[in-house]
């Protein structure tokens, strides 16, 4: 989760809320920021009620019981489901919104978690994979029994589109926190940059930090072992799954963070690049422009070019290397 550091002024509103399965909040400032930020929360519980897959009625959930090999979403849903594919193709798979029925085998936030058999593991793996998804506008086909899970790129979509609903407000800065997935608009009342904590990911402090960046306009979306874990026999099982052992990633990052002016896509990249690991997920990121700071397992924290003026490091003292 990223930490902010915010500021009070005049026509401020703030709204905490829990929605998605996590504690949201949202920030924003100006006359009609009361306004901007209600519309905001309706809009996210309405995504919840498509996307979910724990809500028995959503369309997720409803697709995900099908009787049958096809089925038809609306227009949010499909819009949804086309971009997810896009970057599934984009990311060789790295990112795949087929694996509800893995993710439900590792399910990381039960008070009693369980490493399943291999067996679960091999049987799973045979019921995802994106390129069984076949779309045709609305209309999907499932070319074999698997399940969907939009939890990697959900949130994401959901603070863009918070993003388009407070500019339609006239809001001109505020800061959206959505279980982690950040978006800060403009720059703070006083006209400086907001400053984002990168989150130590060895620490369970939640006010732990290795650094921050000093933006405006775009969102910072993080993918880490640390946020959704459980420890068994000394080894850390986290919520990422790799589409292709069917288990919790075992690159060589901890964290990857993504800045852009897309959540959507730093949403569904951070996944991607996390499960890459940093020399792939680096050339990737490179080759397609995209700003990052990636900490591997050896604590070496590295930044793109164009965040390090804008990034300051203070994780010396914890044992994490940064060579600017």
């Amino acid at each position: 989760m990223l930490l902010l550091n915010s500021c009070q002024s005049k026509n401020e509103y703030t709204n905490n809320f829990f929605t998605m399965d996590t504690p949201m909040s949202i920030t924003a400032y100006g006359k009609n920021a009361k306004e901007g930020v209600t519309k905001s929360i309706s809009y996210i519980n309405r995504l919840d009620g498509l996307f979910s897959k724990t809500l028995n009625q959503s369309e997720i959930s409803l697709a995900n019981n099908r009787d049958g090999s096809a089925y038809v979403f609306s227009e949010t849903v499909s819009a949804l489901i086309a971009k997810s594919l896009e970057y599934s193709k984009a990311t060789d798979g790295a990112f795949d919104i087929t694996l509800g029925t893995l993710t439900n085998l590792w399910d990381t936030k039960s008070e009693t978690p369980k490493i399943p058999s291999e067996k679960d593991i091999s049987d799973a793996l045979k019921l995802t994979g994106y390129k069984n998804l076949i779309q045709d506008k609305t209309h999907v086909l499932f070319k074999n029994a698997l399940k969907l899970d939009m939890g990697g790129v959900v949130k994401g979509y959901a603070c863009d589109g918070v993003y388009e609903i407070l500019s339609d407000y006239g809001i001109k800065s505020a800061i959206v926190n959505l279980g982690g997935n950040i978006y800060v608009i403009g720059e703070k009342p006083d006209k400086t940059p907001w400053n984002v904590g990168i989150k130590d990911p060895r620490n369970d402090d939640q006010n732990a930090i290795i650094g921050y960046i000093s933006v405006k306009d775009t969102s910072i979306v993080t993918s880490g072992d640390y946020q959704r874990y459980f420890i068994k026999d000394g080894i850390r099982y986290h919520h990422i799954i790799d589409p292709k052992t069917g288990s919790p990633s075992e690159s060589d990052l901890i964290s990857a963070t993504i800045i852009s002016p897309s959540s959507t896509m730093a949403d569904a990249f951070s996944t991607a690049v996390f499960i890459m690991g940093r020399e792939k997920g680096e050339k990737f990121l490179k080759e397609n422009n995209i700003d990052y700071i990636l900490i591997t397992k050896s604590k070496e924290v590295i930044v793109s070019e164009n965040l390090k003026s804008s990034f300051t490091f203070e994780g010396k003292e914890k044992g994490y290397i940064y060579d600017k």
